[in-house]
């Protein structure tokens, strides 16, 4: 995930869970959220990790977890530029792997606490694999996926939600269980879907365009539609059921959301904003996300579950970064660019995991 996942192509466009740069969205808060406030970037004090595999070109990030590891491929300058895939642990050491002998790219795309990994490597195909923290490693793939196995977020108990594309490029969602059983599912009333984030509980909420979606352990799928929009994109849900993302009134402009555990929606953008997208959220949660005042240039921001919001400086004597995640501890990985590499950073706060103080 650049890694960052384009929920705001979702949304507009209907497409499949993909990379991106800088999304090119707007957003707008339509008065269900009264009260706000902000504290200043000026005010903040942060520590920034460069995270970048050692020799590398390039480092991509794939997820955080809420330990402080990160994943995530990178490549060298030797013309292939075939990506790895890598994990730099919390202690500052990496470990580097391919996810099956003679694959030409290993990416990554999601680690949990217990240290294991999943993502897709492409060799005759695409395929999933998930790697366990003895760094043993499992491929499999989804029946019927003729077109490639995308395997997108793993919770605690080893479960992996993500799509599969079938022969026609159609993509479908899938949970593979910890016994390596897989299930597909489809959204009712949809032709495409991808399963984007899985909780601890096993819920999946991802994207069947034009609508969100939640299934729950039981296999019940619930359609989640913002009041009024075109179209709907789901990022996140956390542990207590809360689901974020970014919704499109008229099918160009893009706007955000979070809907909690009784299905309430509140739509909010950050104050003064003409674009505004939500892109990670944690347990607590905290929601991080970038916005634009003016359409040029972009800034980050965290909006607590009151509504707060905080801005944020990007690592420093950087001009373009991206944040991507944010775990638990308020700790948030992204991206920024270099003479056209990416680079990948770790953002701890001055007071880690002190109520919702991201200064």
């Amino acid at each position: 995930m650049s890694t960052l996942r384009n929920s705001q192509n979702q949304v507009a466009n209907g497409g499949h869970y993909q990379r991106q740069r800088r999304p090119g969205i707007a957003a707008a808060l339509i008065g269900l959220m009264l009260g706000f406030a902000i504290a200043p970037a000026s005010a903040q004090e942060a520590t920034f990790i460069t995270v970048n595999v050692p020799g590398a070109s390039g480092t991509s990030l794939g997820s955080l977890n809420d330990r402080g590891d990160v994943v995530g491929d990178y490549f060298f300058a030797n013309g292939n530029r075939n990506p790895h895939g890598y994990v730099r642990y919390r202690e500052g050491v990496f470990a580097t792997f391919d996810a099956a002998p003679g694959a030409t790219s290993t990416k990554p795309t999601s680690i949990n606490l217990r240290g294991d990994i999943t993502g897709d490597y492409s060799g005759t195909g695409i395929h999933g694999f998930l790697r366990h923290p003895d760094g043993t490693i499992v491929t499999f793939d989804v029946p019927g996926a003729t077109g490639g196995t995308f395997p997108i977020g793993i919770n605690a108990r080893g479960e992996i939600a993500g799509y599969y594309l079938d022969a026609a490029s159609g993509a479908h969602p899938f949970i593979r269980d910890r016994h390596g059983v897989i299930t597909i599912f489809e959204v009712p009333g949809t032709l495409v879907g991808t399963g984007i984030s899985i909780n601890a509980k096993g819920q999946i909420a991802g994207t069947a365009y034009p609508h969100g979606f939640v299934r729950e352990k039981n296999g019940v799928i619930t359609t989640i539609d913002v009041p009024g929009a075109a179209s709907t994109a789901v990022r996140a849900i956390n542990d207590t059921g809360e689901i974020m993302g970014n919704y499109s009134p008229d099918g160009h402009v893009n706007r955000s959301f979070v809907r909690d555990e009784d299905g309430v929606i509140t739509t909010f953008d950050f104050p003064g904003a003409v674009s505004t997208v939500a892109v990670s959220m944690n347990n607590r949660g905290d929601i991080l996300g970038n916005y634009t005042p003016d359409g040029i240039v972009y800034r980050n921001f965290v909006r607590d579950d009151d509504g707060a919001f905080t801005t944020l400086d990007g690592p420093p004597g950087t001009l373009v970064q991206e944040p991507e995640y944010i775990n638990d501890a308020g700790e948030i990985a992204g991206t920024y660019i270099v003479v056209r590499s990416e680079y990948v950073y770790l953002r701890i706060p001055a007071r880690k995991g002190s109520g919702h103080d991201y200064e």
